[in-house]
């Protein structure tokens, strides 16, 4: 698979640009932030668990990502210029073999993992791009696999240490993401957002895809989790008077994967995504929740997953 690989970063570029320059900027890029009027316009989070899908605990198994957003006013749309309106978000995720407390041997291996990422949006002739950078990690000495095993500790839940005593090694990639949309209006509240969108990193991929989303409201920024696919509320009125309800569905293929090292077990070469969400909002709550198919990811994997997906907010 690592000469298939090849295609995927050299798509991935394609859709970047360039991605050295990006990498090579980013620090000129963060000083200038001040100095180009960018500032404080938001934050947003994401938090997903097979728990609340089919009620598992196993593969994908539960993440979660925190977004600030940072740019000059809000005006409802992403500016025409790139680096002029940024998200940076962190995110932690576990992935597990099926049973935590006797993993078998032809199950995928468990995987603590951290994200650190910048990505820049914005928006031309009706196209919407994002372009992003950052680092990501796993490993024994990441944050998640230890958050996982004292919440189980505490929910009295099956201890992950056998699992966690044979989980991937630390190690660290430089990560590159890239997303291309152009959402048609339908009527006046339903759009279909086509997409196609690349990754290198731990994992490389192309994704192709599209959104259907109802009751969609006007001046709104989507952000994309990675690991579901699913689009959330970046900036726009999250607390708006109103029912939303999406659909979505995508296809990827893997070039390469380093999460899943040796040759008994091989990461899948094509991936298979369908999703729903329903969101309300109260105008002092909101209240969302999705489901997201996943297929298998590996070749010993017995079946696909359910992952689910709820937000909860309170104005004060």
């Amino acid at each position: 698979m690592h000469r298939q690989s090849y295609g995927v970063i050299g798509a991935l570029a394609l859709m970047l640009g360039a991605a050295a320059p990006l990498r090579a900027e980013t620090a000129a890029v963060v000083e200038t932030l001040p100095a180009q009027g960018i500032h404080y316009l938001g934050w947003s989070r994401f938090h997903y668990n097979d728990l609340i899908g089919d009620g598992h605990d196993r593969w994908q198994t539960g993440g979660l990502s925190l977004s600030v957003l940072a740019g000059a006013d809000w005006t409802g749309r992403a500016p025409v210029a790139p680096f002029s309106l940024w998200e940076f978000r962190l995110g932690g995720s576990v992935i597990a073999p099926q049973s935590l407390e006797h993993p078998a041997a032809d199950d995928r291996r468990y995987v603590s993992r951290t994200e650190l990422s910048a990505r820049s949006y914005f928006e031309q002739a009706g196209w919407q791009a994002m372009v992003g950078f950052g680092v990501v990690g796993i490993g024994p000495d990441r944050l998640p696999g230890k958050v996982q095993d004292a919440l189980h500790d505490i929910l009295d839940q099956p201890d992950p240490q056998a699992a966690q005593d044979q989980q991937l090694g630390n190690k660290v990639w430089p990560m590159v993401v890239a997303e291309l949309r152009y959402p048609v209006e339908l009527s006046e509240r339903t759009q279909l957002i086509p997409f196609v969108a690349g990754k290198s990193g731990d994992e490389d991929l192309l994704t192709a895809g599209a959104d259907l989303v109802f009751n969609a409201g006007h001046g709104e920024l989507w952000l994309r989790d990675d690991v579901l696919g699913r689009l959330y509320l970046g900036l726009g009125d999250t607390y708006a008077r109103a029912t939303r309800f999406g659909l979505g569905a995508d296809v990827s293929h893997v070039g390469h994967s380093d999460l899943f090292p040796g040759e008994t077990i091989a990461a899948e070469e094509t991936r298979y995504r369908l999703r729903a969400f329903i969101s309300h909002g109260w105008g002092w709550g909101h209240i969302s929740y999705g489901a997201t198919w996943l297929s298998k990811e590996f070749t010993t994997q017995p079946e696909g997953q359910v992952v689910g997906d709820l937000r909860v907010d309170i104005r004060f």
